[in-house]
């Protein structure tokens, strides 16, 4: 007679009416009989293999079924795979513009292999690890790629920092997983370029083109990507980089999310591709997906991932005035856990206790006049007893300059109202002083000069900042879209009322 038992101290449990064959389990067991302690595993013959034992072993095993079962042959071990960068490097000032470390970067956010630009133009890193990868560093900021047993090379050329690194990307072999699974997240990197240039541009007067054409067209490439894709991992690609950036068709985003969320669960590896799909796509999704959100924020393994959808939800309570679940998320992002994640960062918008809340009183913005350098003026004790607006905002500030022509309709049609504006410009005088030629801006100006950093921690970290205060003092919106602003000053001047 044959036991089978948990191993307890020196007791065993759990008889067996046989010794016969045994199968992987999941509790730690042993076998006892007359012969005295040994182990009996199910040979690849179905004969029981035994060995005594002098000591108790923790070991993994259990009854069979009558049926013997054999052990399922180890996989060979991974060989290692390559994937290089070659870096082309324009001077700047006599100095390389982009120095530090290139890492590959695994999902959970532990670090695969590393090179120093300092030393090399050209990173060779070396891994076994398969699957979603990132290669983070300065200029490429992260171009993510699902790795298989075939190496891949990169190549980039860096600019000077004003114009920011190239992204004329060449891929070798392009036929490689890692290529084809990269170019859909280079393409999103072109596209956001883009945008953002036609951004500006669109805001120049006379300029009526539709940048939101760009971010479309993008989403119909990735579309149809995804739809010849033959490979599971590219079509991932493609939609997980379509989700990347939120585009002006709701439909679009939908059917793109609804997509995704078919192939991926919510805690899929394939979304650490990049951070910000996975919240975009159960925004956007039609599926009921209440119960996905805390999945994937319990148990997926990428920080950067989880710290987004965290951020989502920070950012609705901060709407909805839920200063208690507010406080628990925030305090949440600004654990170790995600430190070094853009929604870290940008937790503070949504601090619970930040200075510039709707209904709290407007605080001292020291800074100082045109023309009066080193000569502070606390703004907001000059606009007291006056509805007004204060900007915070720079040239080099693309959604700053964007705005530009709905801050110059709202001042042109509320100023007559009794509409007050100052516009704090982190630009030195004779910038802001060139940017006029272009846009104006009539209304009062100050220049947060040595004052910069102390201004830019105490209001906000962002730009462009905007907020409406009441007559009053207190703030009435922090960072509303125009469309919003104009309606609360359609409230709060009545047509007609100018107090002078």
């Amino acid at each position: 007679m044959g036991w089978v038992g948990h191993v307890v101290g020196d007791e065993t449990r759990l008889p067996c009416s046989t010794l016969g064959a045994v199968e992987t389990a999941g509790d730690v067991r042993y076998v006892d009989n007359e012969e005295g302690a040994s182990v009996s595993l199910a040979g690849m013959d179905g004969r029981c293999v035994r060995t005594r034992l002098g000591v108790a072993v923790a070991l993994t095993f259990g009854c069979a079924s009558e049926s013997t079962v054999s052990p399922e042959p180890r996989p060979p071990e991974a060989t290692e795979v390559a994937v290089e960068l070659n870096l082309t490097v324009d001077e700047h000032d006599g100095r390389p513009t982009s120095n530090g470390m290139i890492e590959l970067v695994a999902p959970d956010g532990s670090v695969l292999a590393a090179c120093d630009l300092e030393e090399a133009r050209t990173c060779r890193l070396r891994t076994k690890h398969r699957g979603v990868v990132t290669l983070n560093g300065p200029g490429i900021n992260r171009i993510p790629c699902v790795l298989d047993d075939e190496s891949v090379s990169f190549a980039l050329t860096y600019g000077p920092p004003t114009r920011g690194p190239s992204m004329q990307w060449v891929a070798t072999p392009e036929s490689a997983l890692a290529a084809r699974t990269a170019m859909p997240f280079l393409d999103l990197a072109n596209t956001r370029r883009a945008h953002l240039e036609g951004l500006r541009a669109a805001a120049e007067p006379g300029d009526d083109s539709d940048p939101s054409r760009l971010v479309t067209e993008f989403h119909g490439r990735m579309s149809e990507t995804a739809q010849a894709a033959t490979d599971p991992a590219v079509k991932t690609a493609a939609l997980v980089a379509a989700l990347a950036i939120w585009g002006p068709d709701q439909s679009t985003m939908g059917t793109l999310a609804d997509a995704a969320l078919g192939e991926l669960e919510p805690t899929a590896d394939a979304w650490a591709l990049h951070s910000e799909s996975l919240s975009n796509a159960l925004r956007a999704t039609s599926r009921n997906v209440d119960s996905a959100w805390q999945e994937a924020i319990e148990r997926h393994p990428n920080a950067a991932v989880v710290a987004n959808l965290l951020l989502h939800r920070l950012r609705v309570a901060d709407e909805e005035g839920d200063d208690d679940a507010a406080r628990g998320l925030f305090s949440t992002l600004k654990t170790a856990r995600f430190e070094g994640t853009n929604a870290q960062m940008m937790a503070d918008f949504y601090d619970p206790d930040r200075p510039l809340r709707k209904g709290k009183t407007m605080p001292p913005v020291m800074a100082s006049a045109l023309g009066r350098e080193n000569h502070p003026v606390n703004w907001t004790e000059a606009m007291n007893g006056k509805v007004y607006v204060i900007e915070f905002w720079a040239k080099w500030c693309t959604g700053c300059v964007v705005a530009m022509p709905k801050v110059h309709q709202a001042y042109e049609d509320f100023h007559p109202r009794g509409l007050e504006l100052v516009s704090v410009t982190f630009d030195d005088e004779d910038v802001l002083a060139d940017f006029r030629k272009t846009w104006p801006m009539p209304w009062s100006h100050a220049v947060a000069g040595r004052n910069a950093q102390a201004l830019f921690d105490q209001f906000g970290r962002k730009l462009p900042t905007v907020v409406l205060v009441d007559r009053d003092g207190t703030i009435r919106a922090v960072d509303r879209p125009w469309k919003e602003l104009r309606e609360q000053l359609d409230a709060i001047l009545p047509p007609g009322e100018n107090p002078g």
